[in-house]
């Protein structure tokens, strides 16, 4: 049984993904597929919203830094992560995913980095 859910809107000039749920391995694999499919399109910047997320594990937490290094260093993008806690913060941070990534707390901000960083 599937206990996440994600949904993705694609604009000109990023891809919104939005996690709900457990962010777990199986969901990390949906994550990666999802962004590995937008980078072979051309699409190189990206907006994640997490604030339905309830938890996220190590296993994740490495899928989206390796993505982080690929969006970042091999193909000059950028992402941006909001709606994270102060826990979840605080584990993507001791993960090495920021400064790879941005954080910010709403979407609003997210798109105002984007279009800085793109």
């Amino acid at each position: 049984m599937q206990n996440f859910e994600i949904t993705t809107e694609t604009t000109s000039d990023y891809l919104l993904i939005r996690q709900s749920g457990y962010f777990n391995a199986e969901a990390a694999v949906e994550f990666s597929s999802i962004i590995s499919g937008a980078l072979e399109s051309g699409k190189c910047n990206f907006i994640v919203n997490l604030e339905n997320c309830s938890s996220v594990n190590s296993p994740a937490v490495a899928h989206i830094l390796d993505l982080c290094l690929q969006i970042v260093e091999d193909h000059h993008g950028a992402i941006v992560i909001f709606g994270l806690n102060n826990l979840k913060k605080s584990f993507f941070e001791m993960a090495g995913i920021f400064p790879l990534a941005s954080s910010t707390n709403s979407f609003e901000e997210a798109v105002l980095i984007i279009n800085q960083l793109a």
